[in-house]
């Protein structure tokens, strides 16, 4: 069986679609509608919400650790967090386009990497029955 190896940016986008998919179940409102292609087939409970914690406390050490700090953490939650539009994101932060297209893969490397490192890529671990939806 080959394993493939994800990038960085993969493993960010696995888990922030993870993330999303469980912040919205224990809201109250369903995960299969939105989750970018993955649907549960019971409720996260308890291994999803400390997924959440994990990943989002993860991105925030991450982003601690870069320069700019203070404004990359506002894009962070206004972007991936409260999930506004680029542009809305962008003008709450107040920087430019390119910088903020910038400061988001940053984000996503470097959180990937972290994510990689801490060994909390992709959720399996958190929740095995997450599926992929019509991709199998």
């Amino acid at each position: 069986r080959t394993r493939l190896r994800l990038t960085n940016a993969e493993i960010f986008d696995l888990c922030l679609t993870a993330y999303r998919a469980c912040q919205l179940q224990m809201q109250g409102r369903p995960a299969a509608t939105s989750a970018g292609g993955f649907r549960a087939r019971r409720t996260y409970g308890n291994a999803g919400a400390e997924f959440c914690a994990d990943f989002r406390r993860t991105a925030e050490q991450v982003i601690a650790k870069q320069p700019s700090s203070r404004g990359r953490l506002k894009l962070w939650t206004a972007y991936y967090v409260e999930n506004h539009r680029f542009k809305e994101a962008r003008i709450r932060v107040g920087v430019s386009p390119s910088t903020s297209a910038f400061w988001l893969k940053e984000i996503a490397w470097h959180t990937g990497a972290a994510l990689r490192k801490r060994r909390i890529k992709p959720p399996g671990g958190y929740f095995f029955w997450l599926i992929q939806g019509d991709h199998q």
